[in-house]
Order: structure tokens, then C-alpha cells, then sequence
């Protein structure tokens, strides 16, 4: 045992004299006295102390799985214009049968998480009243693209898009909850060239505010427009991420494009390998939740809402099937969160940050001269009488008398509540790249660890190597002599059994009575307390 120890130690001191880390050859030196080695030794202790301190702090640094934000502007010549996507506050319009306009409102209100209880038999039964008769239209999707906004050359009476003239046919139509919608954009590369207002998209509507038809209690109460900017290939979404532009007013849209490249998990919230989409190539953050909103109702009800964007194979709900299961799911799917639709943000993706800035429209002479022009071609003659201009406005006119001078100032207000203005363009042709990345990254790491172990201890990798040689050897010479023990304990155990083998045992009886006849000769003293007695000899034959 003594033999193993002094082995292992002879071992220990070789390797602490030749290694390469530091301060270990100063514990092991020939003649220098123990108090010096005893002075080395804590002082290497306590530098390994140090060393441990900080590589644990580095490696909490990593596991916080910090990131690092990355921003800067890159400029162009010109910059790609995206798709402008525009939904009017009302769903339905020119509806003049009551029952008709209580159908709707009911079909509305089915969808609203404010719907209420104590009235619904009556309501639901007119519903189904009026939808009996054949000729009415059985299917809400039909019902909002037949009542919906129109988008024509009377409601957008001025269209241009960079200095060049556009019309309603350069905007596709799509339903979504917010009725009839429309879409500015074109399967060609449309781009801005020069930065600033006019040079965009610039449009005069009029939202027909005079025939809004929305529930006082379940409706919009809004008038006026909802705008969405968004990339070509993404589906609009209005109604969570778009800004209204109220009537009577001109909307300045000034847009920024951002390049996003966010952190995958645990690093940030993007999923590098997203849920693949059912009926769109491209994932997207608002596509994701749209189709799980749409499977959900589809679930719950056997057929899809009749704002669906999706080519779903189930059919869209009737208007009893609404009334059953259709309308409650739809409410209950706005409930839904990311989380139990399983839809995580995308690593790359494109926005467009936007601000708004408001002018009154029209001014005071510009709506005169409007006003008069939409009068003129609505009837066509001069105003003679003040019967369709309301009390107020005409007192106010009386007393300042500008009947007198501009009757068709009297018009301006009517003008105002139905008209507005937008203009959408890029201040600058410049866009944002905005990169996340991980604060403490593995190389990072390894390059912190490295750093640390060799300004304690002068530690590198083929001082690592050396570590690992120098245990392999003490285990190497570690079972060498448990090796030598059992080889040792064999030899000598066989050899004390060989020897046993070979010892044969002959026992002698001899009786030493008197009577008893004996070959012996009589010895010559005996004990008395030995005589008359047995004795047995013992002797071995080797």
C-alpha cells in the first residue's frame, strides 16, 4: 500500500514540475522550505477561487439569454410602396326596408360580445321572418358585397398615385368583418422615387355617411375610414391594425418601412420554424390568427363566417346557422390569444410604422366650389329654397348673411360629414433594419472561459490536455496495483494449499497399561497422574 501512495505522489510531483500551469512548481520544488510551499499553495487557491467566481458569472450572463439591438438606416434611390388597405366605419348602405335593415343589424349583433339576452326571441324571429322569403339573399357574404361600400368613380372622385392619375379598378375587393373593403396594389412592382407629400397615394372619398345604417348599440359608432399599410403578399387586417381618418378632415399617412429580424427562443419570441399555413405560402403573425379563428368556428358550427379570408372546403354559414352556432363562436373567437392558437411571431418579417397628422378639408373656399360642382350634378339647378339645409346652419347663414353672397356655403357642412382626404407617402426613400442578436454568444463564451483560465492561471487548452494525461495516469497506475495486490494474494494462496495437499496426518495409539504387552522398552520415570493413561502422538510424515 505504502509502494501505491509513493507512486501516485512521484507521479503528481513530475506532473506539477513540467506542466504548463502556473504557480504549480513552486509547491512542489526541491529544497525550498514548507512554509514557502505552504504560501504557494493558498496563493493557487485562491486564484482558483477567482477564476471560479468570474467563470460563473459568465456563464450566468449566457444562460440569461440576453440580446443586443441592432438599429440602422439604410437609403435608395427609390423604395417599394406597399399595399393600402381602406374599410369604411359602415357595413351596409342604401338600405331603405326596415326589415331588411332589422335582419342585418341582427345578424351584426349576433357576432357582438355585447350582445344581450333579454330580447333575443324577438329579434331572432324576425330574422328568420324575413329570410323565409326565397328572393332575399341567403348568405351574409352576398348580403355585405351586394349593401357594402362602393368604390367607383363617384365615391373616389380623386385618385392619383405618384403624380399619375389612378381609378377604382387599381383596388381589388375583399370582406372582412368590417364589410366591403378594398385594397390599392398591383401584381407589378409599384415604388415612390420622391420623398414627400402628393408623391404617394392621394385620395379624395366620399363614405356616403348620409346612408350609414349601423346599430346605435351594436354598430360602429365611428364615421369615416379605416386605413392599413401592409406588404402585397400579407392579408390586410383593418380592423385590429388599422387608423381611421374621420370625415371632413385630410389624413397626412406618413409611412416607415422597418426590416425586423428578430431572436428565435429562449433568446426572444420568434420561431424559426413556424406552423406551416393551410392556405398561404408565407407565414404571418395576423394570417396565423386569422385561420385559427377561422378553424375554430368552423369546429364549433360545420362552416365557416362569411368575412372569411381563407379558401376553407367548409361552407359559409347561413343566416340560421349564424343565428344557432355562428354568430356566438365568432364572438367567443376573438377571446383566442396567440398561446392557444400555437402562432409565434416571425423572425423576419416587414412593418410599416406610420404617424398621422391632421388638416381640416375642405377649406371654407375650396368645399364652396365643391360643394356647388356635387350639387350641380346631383340636381342638376341652382338652390332656390333652404328646405333640405338644416335650422341651425341656416340661422347661422341668415344672421351673417352669406346667403346672400355664397348660398352653396350652406352646403359646406353636408360636404364635410361625407367627405375626407388621404394622402399616403414616404417622408424619406430610406427604411430601418432593426437586427436582434445574442448578447453572449457561444464563442463569446468560450473565448470568456479561455481568457479567464489564463489570466488566473496561465491555463490554455494543451494545459487542459496535460490535466487529462496526468489522470489518466494515476488511474492507469491506480489499477496497475490493484492488479499486482490480486496477482500477490493468487500466488500465496495457491502455494499454502499446494503445501496442505501435500501434508499427510498419522496418528499413533499407544496404551501404556500395565497388562497390555509391549514391543517398548518401559521408560525410565513416568508421572503419576501420566500413568495408565492414553497418550496420542501426532506425527507428520513430510
Amino acid at each position: 500500500m505504502n509502494d501505491k501512495r509513493r507512486t501516485a505522489w512521484d507521479i503528481t510531483v513530475a506532473f506539477f514540475n513540467r506542466t504548463t500551469c502556473h504557480g504549480l512548481d513552486q509547491v512542489t520544488e526541491a529544497g525550498r522550505p514548507i512554509i514557502g510551499r505552504l504560501i504557494w499553495l493558498l496563493v493557487i487557491i485562491g486564484l482558483f477561487g477567482g477564476m471560479c467566481w468570474q467563470l460563473i458569472i459568465s456563464v450566468q450572463e449566457y444562460t440569461l439569454f440576453a440580446t443586443d439591438t441592432e438599429l440602422h438606416e439604410e437609403f435608395d434611390s427609390y423604395i417599394d410602396f406597399p399595399a393600402v388597405s381602406i374599410c369604411n366605419y359602415n357595413r351596409f348602405f342604401n338600405i331603405t326596408d326596415r326589415a331588411e335593415l332589422a335582419a342585418v343589424d341582427g345578424l351584426i349583433r349576433t357576432a357582438s360580445p355585447l350582445k344581450r339576452l333579454d330580447d333575443d326571441v324577438v329579434w331572432e324571429h324576425a330574422i328568420r321572418e324575413y329570410y323565409k322569403d326565397l328572393s332575399h339573399v341567403p348568405l351574409l357574404s352576398k348580403e355585405v358585397e351586394n349593401r357594402g361600400w362602393p368604390l367607383n368613380d363617384k365615391t373616389i372622385s380623386k385618385c392619383m398615385f405618384t403624380q399619375k392619375p389612378c381609378t377604382y379598378k387599381d383596388f381589388k375587393t375583399f370582406i372582412t368583418p368590417m364589410g366591403r373593403c378594398f385594397t390599392f396594389t398591383s401584381k407589378k412592382k409599384i415604388i415612390q422615387s420622391v420623398p414627400g407629400s402628393g408623391h404617394g397615394l392621394l385620395l379624395t372619398l366620399d363614405i356616403m355617411q348620409d346612408y350609414y345604417s349601423e346599430h346605435p348599440e351594436y354598430g360602429r359608432p365611428e364615421a369615416g375610414i379605416k386605413v392599413h399599410v401592409h406588404e402585397h403578399d400579407e392579408a390586410p387586417k383593418v380592423e385590429e391594425f388599422g387608423v381611421g381618418i374621420p370625415a371632413g378632415q385630410m389624413g397626412h399617412l406618413i409611412v416607415k418601412k422597418e426590416e425586423r429580424k428578430l431572436m428565435y427562443k429562449p433568446w426572444g419570441i420568434c420561431n424559426p420554424t413556424p406552423m406551416k399555413m393551410l392556405y398561404r405560402k408565407e407565414y404571418t403573425f395576423s394570417q396565423c390568427m386569422t385561420e385559427c379563428r377561422v378553424q375554430y368556428i368552423v369546429k364549433k358550427c360545420g362552416c365557416k363566417p362569411y368575412w372569411s379570408p381563407i379558401q376553407e372546403r367548409a361552407p359559409e354559414c347561413s343566416v340560421g346557422r349564424i343565428l344557432d352556432c355562428g354568430g356566438p363562436a365568432e364572438a367567443l373567437s376573438l377571446t383566442l390569444t396567440p398561446a392557444n392558437c400555437s402562432c409565434d411571431q416571425a423572425c423576419n418579417s416587414v412593418r410599416y410604422e406610420h404617424r398621422l397628422s391632421y388638416a381640416t378639408f375642405p377649406g371654407i373656399e375650396v368645399g364652396e366650389k365643391l360643394s356647388k360642382e356635387l350639387h350641380e350634378s346631383e340636381n342638376k339647378k341652382e338652390i332656390t329654397d333652404f328646405k333640405n339645409i338644416d335650422v341651425k346652419t341656416l340661422l347661422i347663414g341668415q344672421k351673417l348673411n352669406l346667403t346672400e353672397l355664397d348660398p352653396y356655403r350652406l352646403k359646406l357642412s353636408q360636404y364635410r360629414e361625407n367627405h375626407l382626404m388621404l394622402d399616403v407617402y414616404f417622408e424619406s426613400l430610406s427604411f430601418t433594419k432593426i437586427s436582434q442578436s445574442k448578447k453572449v454568444t457561444e464563442i463569446s463564451l468560450a473565448g470568456d472561459i479561455g481568457g479567464l483560465l489564463g489570466l488566473w492561471l496561465g491555463i490554455s487548452v494543451v494545459t487542459v490536455g496535460e490535466f487529462v494525461q496526468f489522470f489518466a495516469q494515476l488511474c492507469s497506475n491506480h489499477c496497475d496495483s490493484d492488479d499486482d495486490e490480486e496477482s500477490s494474494s493468487s500466488s500465496a494462496s495457491g502455494y499454502s494449499l499446494e503445501r496442505k495437499n501435500r501434508i499427510t496426518p498419522v496418528i499413533v495409539t499407544v496404551d501404556c497399561s500395565p497388562n497390555s504387552p509391549s514391543n517398548y522398552d518401559e521408560p525410565p520415570y513416568s508421572p503419576p497422574e501420566s500413568r495408565n493413561s492414553l497418550s496420542v502422538y501426532s506425527i507428520y510424515d513430510i
